[in-house]
């Protein structure tokens, strides 16, 4: 995350991430999980086998994520250009019921997630407008 954070794209210190991750990707947390992704997006780090090993990681451990996890692994996703429907189908799933326990940057991220990826669903991009139209008043520009 630190070195993703000053922009330092040091392929060989990404490798070794990501080959040190893989092996103990069963002792990721959700927040640990979405700092990693975010840290690849960020420098566009594209490690495509551990985006893979990722994505089912958090599929396997999506009742855990927060709502920002959430937004922060859709945002790595979206900026890797890298879609795997069942891990994006359970984000979308587990998005909706917590929409109401996130921030409006947690709401504009994961919709522009699933929009940049021409994600279509629904269900999530309804339930985003609905919490949009009640929380209306929070949004600041940028």
């Amino acid at each position: 995350w630190a070195f993703a954070k000053v922009a330092i794209e040091n392929k060989p210190l990404f490798e070794a991430i990501a080959a040190t991750a893989t092996l103990r990707m069963s002792e990721s947390d959700p927040q640990n999980l979405a700092n990693i992704a975010w840290a690849f997006a960020t420098v566009k780090m594209q490690n495509m086998p551990f985006v893979e090993v990722m994505s089912q990681h958090a599929l396997a451990t999506m009742k855990q994520f927060g709502p920002q996890e959430l937004a922060n692994f859709a945002w790595a996703l979206s900026t890797l250009m890298f879609v795997h429907v069942p891990c994006l189908n359970a984000l979308a799933s587990k998005a909706v019921t917590s929409l109401h326990a996130g921030s409006t940057q947690n709401l504009t991220n994961t919709a522009w997630a699933f929009a940049q990826m021409k994600v279509k669903n629904t269900t999530l991009l309804y339930s985003i407008a609905q919490e949009v139209v009640r929380t209306i008043p929070e949004f600041r520009e940028r």
